[in-house]
């Protein structure tokens, strides 16, 4: 049984540092090799984008009725 102050903080201390070794022990055995770049899943096209927001635009206004 722990007694003193001293002794406490000291298995508190432990037990913190064992909980963050394992955390980062985890996340190294999840983390990307660094030799192997990620590979993007889509490429940003903006000009599609501005096109596409163009034409939500249009409907939008001719929702509300903003052309007679």
């Amino acid at each position: 049984m722990i007694n003193s102050q001293k002794e406490k903080t000291a298995a508190a201390i432990a037990g913190v540092i064992a909980y963050i070794r394992q955390n980062e022990d985890a996340m190294a055995h999840c983390a990307v090799p660094e030799d192997k770049p990620e590979q993007k899943s889509f490429e940003l096209n903006l000009w599609g984008t501005g096109g596409r927001q163009d034409m939500m635009n249009m409907r939008l206004m001719m929702q509300l009725k903003a052309f007679k």
